[in-house]
């Protein structure tokens, strides 16, 4: 059998570089386009078949989804019969009325039913209303392809309710390429996965073509029902673009004898157009099957929004906003260009700047997604003036007399200082510049120093071999250091007995403090119980005077001799627990070797008690 030529035309926008493919279909029988998205495969009369053909083939050897919604009626019990998807590769396909939902008997198919009528088992019928997946036209237990059903057919929905109900209903199909030798197509209803069906069809049904094209029929007999397609993943062949916009038609490859109108001269399948305007554009030829179709195609064109941007001149301490003003009002997105140094301030209409240059918009309509032509204001700043005070000193001594704070700069800007000079602590002043002159604030800090305080009495012993880093502590501001040797350091490490004495000055005078250090006895204590009850005291089992060891390893006993604890870190003690388990209150004992700060070496054993 010959292949449906696909009529279908698509847009491709070269403005947007985007592919869009128009929706068309052929209609049959009584099927016939009732709104942009809308089809009646049959009305509510008896004896009634109909069909539509979507003419843009889909390639077998990919995974597509297609997506729709159909109407079956509203009489139940007593409606017929029920609507089919067909994939096909037939040219001329006879409708089949009735009990053959329009597609029984359509050779090389793949056949979807949405049946809501009981024809009885030798159409594979029952009451309820029913879905089946079936080869090559035949509408029986014979033909029935689905996975796991044994050949019977299930109800539309998983309850086996009604579907003959006035409501639309959701269908998606969706085909699986999973090799060259098999595919699936599988069927949802109302977001319900209903059947599927693996096999080769491409080899089975279509003889390894991988083209071909999908359509819905729906028929009735005796009874009837109004039954209904509709369109959801497009847009019909209407389309929307912003005028001046450059587009380019493209009719199916493989027909012939293409002509245009709307001016072009196209022999080919495809032809550019710029449209400004609204306007309907048609493409004529002869399809594969040998038929002449004509698709047209209905344009709007959407005006292109328009805007400006003033220039504005400011002081650069207090800019007004820079402002984009559409000349039509309305909700717009707004893309900014600012120059180099300046923040981009995103997707607003007006924002402020302090760095110069010219700063460019580009507004969209978020509607018709049309957006203008490029606007461009200029950003020009009068640079402010840094008040400059010489005279104000830095830091005085506490007490010192202070002079008024100089109500002029030393480049001629006027001004207040807050708050009043104060001669007893440090403080920060704030100059404002009087009237609308263009110059910045100005902060200054006088500190106010005191004579130095510093203190070395916390320090009065020395271990032999320990080093003591004497810290005087000293406060103020500006500080020198004069200790006895001459060191001038802020600390001093002391090694040896002796008297230690620092000055400490700055511009408001000195002190001089010292601290006598003795030779002390140094050494470490082992406690004889600990109480590792975790409260904060007493926890852990440790030396005490870790300070004054150089080496060190400590190692517990339980009374039969079994290790549970050594470490190395005189800082570290025993918390009482041995693999994580805590250890019965008595007796422990304790092997401790270590070398003091001179390289004394000890090796102590004892015992100590854990309690609880």
């Amino acid at each position: 059998m010959k292949p449906f030529l696909s009529l279908n035309c698509f847009l491709f926008f070269i403005f947007f570089s985007i592919n869009s493919y128009a929706q068309q279909f052929i209609t049959q029988g009584e099927a016939v386009l009732v709104d942009p998205v809308t089809y009646r495969i049959t009305p509510s009369l008896g004896g009634r078949t109909g069909m539509i053909t979507n003419l843009y083939p889909v390639n077998l050897a990919q995974n597509f989804t297609i997506n729709f919604r159909i109407y079956l009626g509203v009489n139940d019990p007593g409606g017929a019969d029920g609507l089919a998807f067909v994939l096909s590769n037939v040219c001329s396909p006879t409708l089949a009325p009735g009990q053959g939902l329009g597609a029984s008997g359509i050779p090389n198919s793949i056949i979807v039913e949405f049946d809501t009528y009981n024809n009885g088992p030798t159409t594979n019928d029952f009451d309820n209303d029913h879905t089946g997946i079936y080869a090559d036209g035949q509408l029986n237990a014979g033909g029935n392809i689905m996975d796991g059903t044994g050949g019977q057919a299930v109800c539309l929905r998983s309850s086996c309710a009604n579907v003959e109900d006035g409501a639309w209903h959701d269908v998606t199909i969706r085909w699986d390429y999973l090799s060259a030798s098999s595919q699936r197509i599988s069927i949802t209803f109302d977001g319900e996965l209903r059947a599927t069906s693996t096999r080769n069809h491409i080899a089975e049904r279509f003889a390894n073509n991988t083209n071909v094209f999908w359509s819905v029929s729906g028929s009735t007999g005796a009874s009837s029902n109004l039954q209904q397609f509709r369109v959801v993943d497009n847009n019909n062949n209407n389309f929307a673009v912003c005028s001046g916009s450059t587009v380019t038609l493209n009719a199916p490859t493989l027909g012939s004898n293409y002509a245009w109108t709307g001016g072009s001269t196209s022999t080919t399948n495809t032809a550019t157009y710029t449209f400004t305007s609204n306007a309907t554009i048609s493409c004529s030829y002869r399809d594969y099957c040998g038929v002449n179709r004509t698709v047209n195609f209905t344009i709007t064109a959407n005006p292109n929004p328009v805007v400006t941007v003033q220039d504005i001149n400011v002081c650069e301490l207090n800019p007004p906003p820079l402002r984009a003003t559409p000349a039509v009002p309305g909700t717009y997105n707004y893309a900014w260009t600012v120059p180099a140094g300046a923040t981009n301030p995103g997707n607003v209409a007006s924002f402020t700047t302090l760095v110069p240059g010219a700063y460019t918009v580009i507004i969209t309509n978020p509607t018709t997604t049309c957006s203008s032509a490029p606007a461009t204001g200029n950003v020009i700043t009068a640079p402010a003036i840094d008040p400059v005070f010489s005279s104000v000193p830095d830091t005085i001594c506490r007490g010192d007399i202070m002079s008024p704070l100089p109500l002029t700069s030393d480049n001629g800007i006027t001004g207040t200082w807050a708050p009043v000079v104060n001669n007893q602590a440090t403080t920060t002043y704030t100059f404002t510049p009087a009237g609308t002159v263009c110059a910045y604030t100005k902060q200054v800090t006088i500190v106010v120093n005191n004579i130095p305080a510093a203190d070395l009495s916390s320090f009065n012993k020395i271990c032999r071999g320990e080093v003591i880093t004497l810290d005087p502590k000293a406060t103020g501001y500006d500080l020198t250091y004069m200790w006895q040797d001459g060191s001038t350091t802020p600390v001093y490490n002391a090694t040896t007995p002796g008297t230690y004495s620092v000055t400490v000055s700055n511009g408001c005078g000195s002190t001089t403090v010292s601290a006598t250090l003795t030779l002390g006895v140094c050494n470490i204590y082992i406690p004889t119980a600990f109480t590792p009850n975790s409260d904060g005291l007493n926890d852990f089992f440790r030396v005490m005077g870790a300070s004054y060891i150089r080496t060190f390893s400590m190692e517990v006993y339980n009374r039969w001799g079994q290790r549970l604890f050594s470490n190395t870190n005189p800082f570290v003690g025993w918390n009482g627990t041995f693999k994580g388990m805590q250890q019965d209150a008595g007796m422990y004992v304790y092997h401790i070797r270590y070398t003091n700060l001179v390289g004394e070496a000890s090796d102590v054993k004892g015992t100590f008690t854990l309690l609880r």
